[in-house]
């Protein structure tokens, strides 16, 4: 005898939805949903083949040495990346595809103002240039290497004489680009002065109210050599460097003397402002340091160290905190909402982060 099989119409739908209603696999633009949450935005650190027009970013190489802005007005994100003898940028689109170009500026320092890319190298000296992201045509702004004279102003705009200029050359290697939120660039040098970019080689010295003491106070006559500045608000920056953070708001500066070196401490690389006026400090991780001690100092200025276990490695990805604490950070830059952009050179990846709500670590004594 033939039966025949009659199936519910409950589970005959539940059957149709599992095969019609399914969560994809692949999301190409992964975010953070929660406060503390990393995610990894861009990078496949077993990928080391040059980035190529449209391919996705998670699935590309991002190993990069340095370099990393973002636009705030589309949320693209533009990277350096490495790729044998070449140095392209790659721009992250807001569908997680690429867009790759290739300027003549090998430069690890990238910045953003309306439809221009700044790129600066500073190996041996300053080479400043500008890309239009429109034309693609690239201008060169500064090059203070031998044979390249710029003109150097003071704050009140008056030219510098030849000698003043020329004592000004040995401290523009190891400078660093800050793009300030009104959109002028501004180049932090290794003394610690600063300099906005007023011209195809033409520079004017920013000399904000307390600047010159409160840098003399840390450096104590040596030079500044800044590790990483990142521009807060529209006329603020953020300096970390071996002796300390330098805070520029309202045309205002301030010191924090920290001294890495000197008590103990990791040397720090990488300052990320916070929204309670806080600043996290990040990198100093090494065969000397094994394990990740990030830091936090207090907007009175007092200094914390956080705790987030044991070295996080690149294949032990979990999404927390301890991720971030045990990178390299060699490129930072903030969202529109809040989320910071990191570049870990370590793992070759670039990862989008959520800041927790508080944070709090063990006071340290300087």
């Amino acid at each position: 005898m033939r039966y025949t099989r009659v199936i519910p119409p409950v589970v005959l739908l539940a059957a149709l939805s599992a095969c019609t209603d399914q969560t994809p696999s692949f999301n190409p633009t992964p975010a953070p949903t929660r406060p503390g949450q990393v995610v990894v935005i861009a990078g496949s650190p077993e990928n080391y083949d040059p980035p190529r027009d449209g391919e996705y970013a998670i699935r590309s190489s991002a190993q990069s040495e340095g370099g990393l802005a973002v636009d705030s007005a589309s949320g693209a994100i533009y990277l350096r990346v490495v790729s044998g003898s070449d140095k392209p940028v790659e721009r992250i689109e807001p569908d997680g595809t690429l867009t790759v170009f290739h300027p003549k500026n090998p430069g690890d320092q990238l910045g953003l103002t309306r439809e221009t890319l700044w790129i600066m190298s500073s190996y041996k000296g300053v080479r400043l240039s500008k890309m239009s992201l429109t034309s693609l045509a690239e201008t060169e702004m500064l090059n203070t290497g031998r044979g390249h004279e710029i003109e150097v102003l003071d704050p009140s705009g008056d030219p510098l004489d030849a000698r003043k200029r020329e004592g000004l050359r040995e401290t523009w290697a190891d400078s660093r680009l800050v793009i300030r939120g009104d959109g002028v660039p501004v180049i932090v040098s290794r003394a610690g002065r600063l300099y906005e970019v007023a011209g195809p080689d033409k520079i004017r010295e920013w000399n904000p109210t307390g600047y010159g003491e409160v840098l003399g106070n840390l450096t104590k006559g040596a030079d500044l050599r800044p590790a990483s500045a990142v521009a807060v608000g529209s006329n603020g920056l953020l300096i970390l460097a071996r002796s300390g953070l330098l805070q520029i708001g309202d045309g205002r500066a301030r010191g924090i003397r920290i001294r890495m070196l000197s008590h103990g401490l990791p040397e720090w690389s990488a300052a990320l402002p916070l929204d309670d006026g806080s600043t996290l400090l990040l990198g100093g991780t090494s065969a000397a340091e094994p394990d990740p001690r990030p830091g936090l100092v207090r907007q009175n200025g007092k200094l914390e160290l956080l705790t987030y276990g044991k070295r996080r490695r690149c294949e032990g990805f979990d999404g927390s905190m301890g991720v971030l604490a045990s990178s390299d950070p060699v490129g930072t830059s903030r969202m529109n909402n809040g989320d910071f952009v990191v570049a870990d050179q370590t793992c070759g990846r670039v990862y989008r982060v959520r800041p927790p709500r508080q944070l709090a670590g063990v006071p340290h004594t300087r």
